[in-house]
């Protein structure tokens, strides 16, 4: 509960800070004397001060209250603010002082609401409001400042009410009309659409390039190192949506050209290098660029901040590019350009100013080029294992990977939003991406256990590479069914040999091996186990796979006048190992 100041002049006033959320954040206290007045903060837990948290990083008093309010009141400190919301104003204070200023997640509270702030009536208050209403460029869908004609000397809200002056008068006075009609609206919440009426957008049949880059989406392109992610975004892809069309990698073909934004980390004069061998591949001249390709050097572009986390560069560069109607904004690279942690929350800022971006001009389509980590270990890797959250705000994500330990080929793989998935190995070559071919092309269905069951079934015996061929796979891919299979406890495979070949049988196989040594039985022997007429003290067979084991049988355990030829024919019974060639067993006719 927040609690509201007081009149009388000795008690402690305490103002509860908390965040959106309603978390308890910390509690500034002021005592109001004859002297004037004392202010001090506490923790959550009543420790003095703020443990080490910056003013700037804390929230506005009575945010956690705002709700879905369109139009807002800020002033200088709780007290003015809590006066306000006593009378039923939406009003927030700041709680800096005024020699400092809210910081931008404070600040990103407001967003799209429309902001009056009421200074104090001293140079100190107005220059205070002056630096908030600079940092809610780009944030607050308007921001207008309250003028009160007649104030006293550092008068506030508390001094207005205090005179009987109705607030409400010098809110309508400084606020736009659209602002009370969407004030009004704010009142309801919004009604769901029928989609049995929607209507496709008039940009919803655009493609700028075919199946991959589409107005008001964002592509993150994710490359590992070395991998040609400048000359394949940057430069190929780029000129070509910008002047050049044709197809990007020989995949992709260009539908749209027109004006594209390259923010670059590079120096200029090797982006300018870069630019001429990918021109000189095209067949065209560096004027062929002129009013079509843009380039902004990403570490100055905002005067030395992260671009994409200003709010005031973005509204700019939005402007600029709905000026010259560009169908994209290249980003290299987007941590450059955010310095965020890209497993961090800070991501969804950065997406909520892109969309803004991308709601103000709906044509505009941006690209985001990205490191990719390299994943560790073996077997799946989720999207978000090698982007963290950059692969889960967007639209879609092209990774850019080495061919291997190839330095001329890379792999580039589409996900997502796409209409085909798909992955394709590429040749870089004089700074474009040529002679593609789908990696996944000739990959055939996985074919089903109890088909490859059945065909051992049936030939009981087979080596790995004769299994394949049965299968039509190769021999890997049959031992990775024979792997599968052995652990489903469906087949069991033997080594044989110096080579320690691989011979397939059924978990349950009671058949001879196809390669029977010259000279054996051809008949079928019982493995089955005991029978009722024989005692198991007696008599006790087993199945190659449980008699074989790990099928490395010590040689001195087995009476045999051939070890390595008879290997396949060593069983185990209640007396231990014996050679089924050179001692037979009971033979059935």
């Amino acid at each position: 509960m927040t609690l509201a100041p007081v009149a009388s002049p000795f008690r402690t006033t305490r103002y509860e800070i908390r965040d959106a959320t309603g978390d308890l954040v910390a509690v500034h206290c002021r005592v109001d004397n004859r002297d004037g007045k004392q202010m001090w903060w506490e923790q959550p837990d009543g420790a003095k001060g703020l443990g080490g948290q910056p003013l700037a990083d804390l929230p506005l008093y009575g945010i956690e209250r705002l709700d879905g309010r369109a139009i807002v009141v800020v002033c200088e400190g709780e007290k003015a603010a809590a006066a306000l919301q006593d009378f039923g104003i939406p009003a927030l204070g700041t709680v800096t002082g005024a020699a400092a200023t809210p910081g931008r997640a404070a600040l990103a509270e407001l967003t799209g609401r429309y902001v009056v702030l009421w200074p104090d009536a001293d140079e100190v208050g107005r220059a205070h409001m002056e630096r908030i209403e600079a940092g809610l460029a780009g944030i607050a869908a308007d921001v207008r400042r309250i003028d009160w004609a007649d104030a006293p000397e550092h008068g506030d809200a508390v001094d207005y009410l205090a005179a009987g002056g109705d607030p409400e008068a010098l809110i309508n006075a400084a606020i736009p009309a659209r602002a009370k009609a969407d004030s009004a609206a704010a009142n309801t919440w919004p009604l769901p659409e029928d989609r049995g009426v929607a209507v496709l957008s008039d940009l919803g049949n655009i493609e700028y390039v075919e199946d991959l880059i589409r107005p008001g989406r964002i592509i993150v392109w994710a490359a590992e190192e070395g991998s040609g992610k400048s000359f394949a975004v940057d430069g190929e892809l780029a000129i070509r949506m910008a002047v050049a069309g044709g197809s990007f990698a020989g995949t992709w073909p260009v539908a749209q050209t027109g004006p594209v934004l390259v923010l670059s980390e590079m120096h200029s004069d090797d982006d300018f290098l870069r630019e001429q061998t990918v021109l000189g591949s095209l067949g065209l001249e560096r004027t062929s660029l002129t009013d079509r390709y843009f380039r902004l050097p990403l570490m100055t572009a905002a005067g030395g901040q992260p671009a994409l986390t200003v709010p005031e560069w973005r509204t700019w560069i939005t402007e600029w590019l709905t000026e010259h109607r560009a169908l994209a904004m290249v980003v290299d690279t987007a941590t450059g350009a955010t310095q965020v942690d890209p497993w961090g929350a800070a991501i969804q800022e950065v997406y909520g100013g892109l969309r803004a971006m991308i709601g103000t001009y709906p044509a505009l389509s941006v690209v985001l080029v990205v490191h990719c980590r390299k994943p560790t270990g073996r077997g799946d890797r989720r999207i978000s294992d090698v982007l963290g959250e950059w692969g889960r705000w967007c639209d879609v994500v092209v990774l850019q990977e080495n061919d291997g330990k190839s330095l001329e080929r890379c792999r580039l793989t589409v996900r997502k939003r796409v209409r085909r998935e798909r992955r394709i190995i590429v040749t870089k070559r004089d700074g474009l991406l040529v002679e593609p071919t789908d990696a996944d092309a000739g990959k055939g269905a996985k074919v089903p256990l109890s088909e490859v069951v059945a065909a051992i079934e049936a030939k009981p015996g087979m080596t790995l590479a004769e299994l394949g061929q049965t299968l039509g796979v190769s021999k890997d891919t049959a031992s990775n069914y024979v792997a599968e299979a052995e652990a489903a406890g469906l087949l069991i495979s033997v080594s044989v040999g110096a080579r320690r070949q691989k011979h397939v049988y059924g978990a349950g196989s009671t058949a001879e091996p196809t390669n029977t040594t010259d000279g054996a039985s051809s008949a079928v022997v019982r493995r089955s186990g005991p029978t009722s007429e024989e005692p198991t003290a007696e008599r006790r067979t087993e199945p190659i796979g449980s008699a074989v084991g790990s099928s490395v049988v010590p040689a001195d355990s087995v009476r045999c006048s051939d070890f390595s030829a008879h290997q396949l024919h060593h069983f185990r019974d209640g007396f231990g190992w014996r050679c089924e060639v050179c001692f037979p067993t009971e033979v059935v006719q």
